[in-house]
């Protein structure tokens, strides 16, 4: 923590915690090196102040993490939405023009075609298969 001192570290935890929805890696860090604390409703309290430089130091370090991934998780939910929502608008508002059926192709000429394929065409109705 190169450039954040204690005291801002302990703020930090202090104001961001309770937007965790799950402390369980807290408490788990917590337990894993004996420190006091209750856990309610309300969330879970223990001592900054008395709490190691190390211990604060993984604390921070846990919680801004777990904040991130929450923002990139919703970043990434909140796009998802997004895309399927143009992905439905464009199944609704896209026409499909019908295929002209064969009753509505005006029929084919032997003038429409050149002089040489005018001589296949009817070099080629001489035979029958």
């Amino acid at each position: 923590m190169d450039h954040i001192s204690q005291q801002e570290m302990k703020k930090y935890i202090y104001e961001e915690i309770s937007q965790l929805k799950d402390h369980s890696k807290i408490v788990n860090l917590l337990q894993s090196n004996n420190i006091k604390y209750t856990d309610n409703n309300n969330g879970i309290y223990f001592n900054l102040s008395t709490s190691s430089d190390d211990i604060i130091e993984k604390i921070y370090t846990l919680l801004s993490n777990e904040l991130l991934n929450m923002i990139l998780s919703q970043k990434k939910d909140d796009t998802l939405k997004i895309m399927k929502e143009k992905v439905n608008s464009t199944k609704q508002t896209k026409k499909y023009t019908p295929i002209p059926s064969m009753k509505e192709k005006e029929p084919l000429t032997l003038s429409q075609f050149t002089q040489r394929e005018r001589d296949i065409i009817s070099y080629s109705k001489q035979y029958t298969l």
